[in-house]
């Protein structure tokens, strides 16, 4: 894939700034734990694996079409495994983990 010259500088740039980096990493590290948190308090008895980036949510008993089509009329897209009934949720900002928060727990209501 050729990559544009402005977005070549602007890795340069980051590559460069090991403050900036440390500092992403740390967010990245906080936003992970939060969405782990939200995922633990609204499914409970849920297998939940996670990465930096994103967490997956696996449950007996638990319909993730369903839970995706929920969250879809929130305006929150998550991706979906129908095969092994589960969902992935990627990383989000702290105003995207708190929308997400709140889309769960209404779509909770519903189960």
């Amino acid at each position: 894939w050729a990559i544009s010259h402005p977005a070549q500088w602007i890795a340069i740039q980051a590559l460069q700034d090991t403050p900036w980096q440390q500092r992403n990493i740390q967010q990245l590290q906080q936003h992970s734990t939060q969405l782990l948190r939200i995922l633990e308090s609204v499914f409970p008895h849920a297998s939940i694996s996670a990465t930096p980036l994103f967490a997956s949510v696996q449950q007996d008993g638990f319909s993730a079409q369903k839970w995706q089509h929920r969250l879809a009329q929130q305006g929150i897209l998550v991706r979906c495994f129908p095969a092994a009934n589960r969902l992935r949720f990627g990383l989000a900002d702290a105003p995207g983990l708190q929308r997400l928060e709140a889309a769960l727990v209404s779509a909770a209501r519903h189960d």
